[in-house]
C-alpha cells in the first residue's frame, strides 16, 4: 500500500509586537537624525550669507525711514499691534497675547533668508534661523529699520507696494514725515494683511481694523489669546 506524504505547513502566527517597534523606532530615530542635519546645515549656510545679506538690506538705497528718526509714540504703535515683545524676545513669540504666529524677526528672515518661501517644514527653518542667527546679528534697531522700509504693504494697479514711505505717497500722497497719526495707524492697519485691509481697495475694512486698534491702543481692548490678532472677540 502507498501511503501519499503530506507536506506540512506552518500557519503564520502573531506578528511579532516588538521586532515592529523596534523598526519603527530605528526609522523614527533615523529619521529625526537626518531632518537635524538639514536643519543645521540650513542654519549654518545662513550663518555664513549674514554678512553679505546686511551689506544688501542695510545700504543707503534700502535704508529710507530710520528707527531713530520716528517718533517713539508711533514706533510704539506699531509694536504694540505687528509685534508687542518686539524688544523682549530672541525673535519668536508664543507667548504674548495679540502678537500672532510670526514676530517682526520671523517676517524678515522669510524675506532675507528665503527665495521661495513654502510653509511646512520652512516654518520650522525660519524660526529657528530667527533665534539662532539673525536676531543675534541684527540689532532690534537695525530690524526696525529694514521692516520699516521693505514691509510688503499691498498691491495698487497691479505694483507692489513696499515700505512705510512709499505708501505713504501712494496711499496718501504725502510723505511719511508728514503722516497723521490717524494715517500712520491706517498704515499699520495693513500690514497683518496688506490687500484685504488695503486703503485704497477696501477702505471699510481698513477703517473698522483702525478702529480696532485704537481700542486697543487706549487700552480698552487685551487681546484674548496669540492668535487674537484682529481684536474681534468681545471685551
Amino acid at each position: 500500500m502507498i501511503r501519499k506524504k503530506y507536506q506540512h505547513y506552518t500557519l503564520p502566527g502573531k506578528p511579532d509586537f516588538m521586532k515592529t517597534l523596534k523598526i519603527l523606532f530605528v526609522v523614527l530615530t533615523l529619521a529625526i537624525l537626518l531632518f537635524s542635519a538639514y536643519e543645521s546645515a540650513m542654519v549654518l549656510k545662513a550663518y555664513q550669507n549674514t554678512q553679505t545679506i546686511k551689506r544688501h538690506w542695510l545700504n543707503d538705497q534700502v535704508i529710507k525711514i530710520r528707527f531713530q528718526d520716528v517718533p517713539t509714540e508711533r514706533i510704539n504703535m506699531l509694536l504694540s499691534v505687528e509685534d508687542p515683545g518686539f524688544f523682549e524676545h530672541n525673535g519668536v513669540d508664543f507667548e504674548t497675547p495679540g502678537a500672532g504666529y510670526t514676530t517682526i524677526s520671523q517676517a524678515l528672515c522669510k524675506a532675507m533668508y528665503f527665495d521661495n518661501f513654502k510653509p511646512g517644514f520652512a516654518k520650522i527653518e525660519q524660526t529657528l534661523i530667527s533665534v539662532l542667527v539673525l536676531d543675534q546679528h541684527f540689532s532690534k534697531e537695525e530690524q526696525l529699520n529694514i521692516f520699516l522700509n521693505t514691509a510688503y504693504m499691498g498691491h495698487i494697479n497691479g505694483r507692489g507696494i513696499y515700505g512705510f514711505a512709499n505708501a505713504a505717497r501712494v496711499y496718501f500722497e504725502s510723505e511719511f514725515n508728514s503722516l497723521t497719526d490717524q494715517q500712520f495707524l491706517a498704515l499699520v492697519a495693513m500690514v497683518v494683511a496688506p490687500n484685504g485691509f488695503n486703503i485704497k481697495t477696501n477702505p471699510t475694512q481698513n477703517e473698522e481694523r483702525v478702529k480696532r486698534i485704537q481700542k486697543l491702543l487706549a487700552g480698552e481692548y487685551v487681546p484674548k489669546s496669540l492668535t487674537d490678532i484682529y481684536y474681534q472677540q468681545e471685551i
